[in-house]
C-alpha cells in the first residue's frame, strides 16, 4: 500500500509539472530550428585554421552537405536569409552587432548579455537566436573556443562557460 501511494503521488506531481508550459520542456527547440535550415552558412571570425577543420569535420556529420563556409566579409543579403552559424573569437567580427540578440553585446575584452560581463580568456558563448537562424559560438580565446568539445551544450537557447565548466545557462526572454 506504502508503494502504491507513492506511486500515485509521483504520476499527480508529474501531471501537474508537465502540464505547465514548463521551460524546461524545450530543450533542444533551438538546435532544431537551427538544424532544419535549407542552407547553413558557418561564417569565420578570426579563428585559427585547426579549429575550423575541426569543426568543418563536425558540420559534415552533423548538416551533411546542407553547409558552407565563409568569411564574414563574403556574406551579403541572401546570405543573411539562411541560417548562420559565427565562430570566432568574440571581438574578431566587423559586423556582428547586426545579427546578435538584443541582450547580448560585444564588448573591448569580450562580451556581455544582460548586465552580466565575460572578459576572462576562458569565456566562451553556444547561442541561438530567438528564430532559431542565428548560431553564435564566440569565445574570448582559442582555447575558450575549444573547451566546448567536451561539455554538453546546445540544449538550451544559450550557455556560457567559464574555465571549462558551464556556469549560465537558459533561455533569452523574446
Amino acid at each position: 500500500m506504502k508503494y502504491l501511494k507513492s506511486l500515485i503521488l509521483c504520476i499527480f506531481v508529474s501531471t501537474i509539472l508537465y502540464a505547465q508550459d514548463y521551460p524546461r520542456l524545450n530543450l533542444w527547440t533551438h538546435n532544431e530550428k537551427f538544424s532544419e535550415g535549407d542552407s547553413i552558412i558557418m561564417v569565420k571570425g578570426y579563428v585559427s585554421p585547426e579549429l575550423i577543420n575541426e569543426y568543418n569535420e563536425i558540420c559534415e556529420v552533423r548538416f551533411k552537405e546542407n553547409y558552407k563556409t565563409k568569411n564574414e566579409s563574403e556574406l551579403n543579403e541572401n546570405s543573411e536569409k539562411q541560417h548562420l552559424f559565427f565562430i570566432g573569437l568574440s571581438n574578431g567580427f566587423k559586423h556582428i552587432d547586426k545579427f546578435l540578440p538584443s541582450a547580448f553585446k560585444i564588448i573591448n575584452d569580450g562580451f556581455a548579455i544582460g548586465p552580466y560581463k565575460f572578459t576572462d580568456s576562458l569565456d566562451v558563448i553556444w547561442m541561438y537566436s530567438n528564430d532559431g537562424k542565428r548560431l553564435f559560438h564566440l569565445g574570448n580565446s582559442m582555447e575558450a573556443l575549444r573547451s566546448t568539445f567536451a561539455i554538453n551544450i546546445g540544449m538550451e537557447q544559450y550557455t556560457i562557460v567559464h574555465n571549462h565548466k558551464p556556469t549560465h545557462f537558459g533561455n533569452l526572454k523574446r
